[in-house]
């Protein structure tokens, strides 16, 4: 899934928007793989079953959630948020342009000018076509709007919002942006999170709020138990304010069953795969972040 940055802020709609993509997307909903869930699929009925274990040390199965999901309302829900997340993008990158003192009209009205493009491929759509349509006429009006705002009412002085600098709930004042924005495509590589519930920008939010339960941010894991405990353990040398206890204070961590993390869940989550499959993939992701790690670090 291809998501949408402060440079492309509607790469999102570009991609779904894409017959093909779209397809391969609904595809994905129906045959979705993992080591601690099941799924029934009916397709003609348009939902699906979804089953989530919790496993034990051993790898037993401890607990199931068994949810039902319907394509129509996960699809209408994506971009709805997509389109959320497109304006934050644009706001976000208007308010760099005047911290750096530099004119933004050019870079919002090339923005306005795409979504009348953008709205162009959605003549033809068979599914969904009066959403898209809402939303991006929303958008659109919310953007011409935001053109015509003065910027001293848009209150993004650079004395008022950028005069103090942030500290950051986990710690994450040593890393760049360049290093979160890596970290997080490791993330969506490994499915750790799911990058149409967390989206890039999220992500970097989330790692550097201040705090995340009054921002209203939350990490949710797309992975299995084992994958999560040792992520989290490698992120523990990234950031210098993140373990156990602070996970379980933020009160924004969850696993895939939607579960909030505490200390007790995460001192009993397994470290280790017995699945060889498992074991590869999940040495593979060390790896990764290992590298990472010492390139920081250096």
């Amino acid at each position: 899934m291809k998501a949408s940055t402060k440079t492309a802020p509607f790469d999102f709609f570009w991609y779904i928007l894409n017959e093909k993509n779209y397809k391969k997307h609904e595809k994905d909903f129906y045959d979705i793989e993992d080591s601690v869930s099941a799924i029934d699929s009916f397709r003609d009925e348009g939902y699906r079953v979804l089953h989530i274990f919790e496993l034990d040390i051993d790898g037993e199965i401890t607990k199931e959630e068994v949810q039902t999901q319907y394509f129509d309302e996960m699809f209408k829900s994506m971009i709805e948020h997509q389109a959320n997340v497109s304006y934050d993008l644009i706001n976000e990158r208007i308010k760099e342009f005047i911290f750096e003192n530099k004119e933004y009209d050019k870079y919002l009205i090339f923005h306005i000018h795409e979504l009348t493009r953008l709205k162009g491929q959605i003549q033809n759509l068979k599914r969904f076509k009066p959403n898209f349509k809402l939303l991006l006429d929303e958008l659109e009006d919310k953007l011409i709007e935001l053109h015509s705002i003065d910027n001293s009412k848009l209150n993004l002085s650079r004395s008022k919002n950028y005069s103090s600098k942030k500290v950051s709930f986990f710690g994450a004042e040593k890393l760049k942006n360049k290093h979160l924005i890596e970290l997080y495509q490791i993330s969506i590589k490994y499915d750790i999170i799911d990058d149409e519930v967390m989206t890039e920008n999220d992500f970097i939010k989330f790692f550097t709020s201040e705090n995340p339960y009054i921002d209203k941010l939350h990490f949710r894991f797309n992975c299995n138990n084992i994958f999560a405990i040792n992520y989290i353990d490698k992120l523990k040398v990234l950031f210098s304010n993140l373990s156990y206890s602070t996970i379980t204070k933020s009160e924004s961590f969850f696993n895939k069953g939607k579960t909030l993390l505490k200390q007790s869940n995460l001192d009993n989550m397994p470290k280790n795969s017995k699945r060889d499959l498992d074991k590869k993939r999940l040495d593979s992701l060390n790896l990764e972040l290992d590298n990472l790690i010492d390139k920081i670090q250096k």
